[in-house]
């Protein structure tokens, strides 16, 4: 009898891990661009492994100078690209998001070295770090994921806006999980269930990456940048290695990575999303999207409340200790400023 029903258990989750497989090929998305990058600078944190990786290896391959921003050592990742692509205009810098003096001095040296930033792309993540605080006085999970890169991007909008860019928010569907309030955006409430908090912390900082994304979009649509989130699908990376916390037995966990093997998508397929956004003709205008499979998507209903959105986004500056000329209203307004200057000197020659 037990082994009967274990029987028709394996059958069943067989046929189910076809079907769903199948459903996850037909309706994956594919970049499609031959667009070339010869001339173009592209930053992606996080590219020595999974999406970012792949990425890299991606633009590398259309003759990008890409760099990655990562805290572990780059080397092995972009001779690697190096050797697949022949492009030997890809370098590495050294880039910790948990530490807002390590972003200021990417940031720093990039301002300082680099004299065009054409792509963006905020891809590194964490998806299972235990509750805890930087030195900051920041979650974790929260720097890496969502403050480090908001600091980041605000840092880098000079060298941006110097030409057509596109600033790319690589988040989640775990997004739709979220419960974010102003009160826990750095301050998570305690679960005795490891899983459930760690899960939360990752959802929260994915509907914050979205927020971001949304909000860049509307300061920045007179510019020539734009700014758009991503989900690259249920992935099988290592970015879920401790998803079901550290006191979960080996075997939950081995299971868990089953499943993402035969459900989930290659880390190329899931970079399929963002490489399509960095590259697509098509996109060159469209800004403040959440695309899903290479294909706009319906937002979580808090990233469309603009009062809250609002809210999170005054209290991220605070939170990351931002000057107030680094803020994107400055930065804005001085331009306007420059740009009227500008007419009113024409208008003035003029006559």
């Amino acid at each position: 009898m037990v082994l009967s029903v274990l029987g028709c258990f394996l059958i069943i989750f067989l046929l189910w891990s076809i079907f769903t497989k199948t459903f996850c090929i037909l309706t994956m998305g594919w970049c499609k661009s031959n667009t070339c990058l010869i001339g173009k600078t592209v930053i992606i944190t996080g590219g020595t492994s999974g999406l970012g990786f792949q990425t890299a290896l991606a633009l590398a391959g259309r003759g990008a100078r890409v760099i990655i921003g990562d805290v572990v050592d780059t080397k092995e990742a972009i001779q690697n690209i190096i050797e697949i692509t022949q492009n030997t205009n890809v370098v590495g810098k050294f880039l910790d998001l948990s530490s807002l003096d390590s972003v200021r001095k990417f940031c720093d040296e990039i301002n300082k070295d680099e004299n065009r930033l054409d792509v963006l792309i905020n891809n590194a993540g964490v998806g299972s770090l235990p509750n805890g605080y930087t030195k900051d006085g920041l979650q974790v999970q929260m720097e890496i994921n969502y403050f480090g890169h908001f600091l980041l991007t605000h840092l880098l909008i000079n060298l941006l806006k110097k030409n057509k860019s596109r600033i790319i928010f690589v988040s989640s569907i775990g997004a739709f999980l979220n419960n974010l309030t102003l009160e826990n955006l750095n301050n998570p409430p305690i679960y005795s269930n490891e899983f459930k908090a760690i899960a939360k912390i990752y959802s929260n900082s994915k509907l914050c990456q979205i927020i971001a994304s949304n909000i860049f979009a509307e300061k920045l649509k007179n510019t020539s940048i734009t700014s758009n989130a991503v989900h690259p699908g249920i992935v099988c990376t290592p970015i879920f290695s401790n998803v079901l916390g550290t006191n979960y037995m080996k075997f939950a966990k081995q299971m868990f990575y089953l499943g993402l093997n035969i459900f989930g998508k290659t880390a190329q397929e899931g970079a399929q999303t963002q490489i399509n956004c960095a590259l697509a003709k098509e996109l060159e205008n469209v800004s403040g999207e959440y695309f899903v499979d290479c294909v706009p998507f319906y937002q979580p209903k808090l990233a469309k409340d603009k009062e809250f959105c609002r809210k999170i986004w005054e209290k991220t500056e605070e939170l990351v200790k931002m000057k107030p000329e680094e803020k994107l209203m400055i930065l804005v307004i001085l331009r306007n400023l420059c740009r009227h200057c500008s007419l009113y000197t024409r208008e003035r020659n003029r006559n």
